[in-house]
């Protein structure tokens, strides 16, 4: 569990907290295929040949990475 969940709480509401949080572990899960979901709907769109061609494609591309990075990440946190 990342330390990001208790982060600022006391030791008994952190172990409160962890316990309630594993126990909703099916909600987690469903919400981390629900990112899976979205992360591979980013992958099939892909950009391109003809993207390329103009100059916009590199924001096309930074928000794109950055999509991918950010459900990462929270991929990452609901991994308890």
């Amino acid at each position: 569990m990342k330390t990001v969940w208790t982060a600022g709480m006391t030791l008994d509401e952190a172990a409160e907290f962890k316990t309630y949080l594993k126990s909703q572990k099916k909600l987690l899960e469903r919400l981390r295929q629900i990112l899976q979901a979205r992360l591979e709907g980013i992958d099939r769109k892909g950009l391109f040949e003809e993207d390329y061609k103009t100059t916009d494609w590199v924001p096309l591309m930074a928000f794109r990475n950055g999509r991918i990075a950010e459900i990462k990440e929270l991929d990452d946190l609901l991994a308890v």
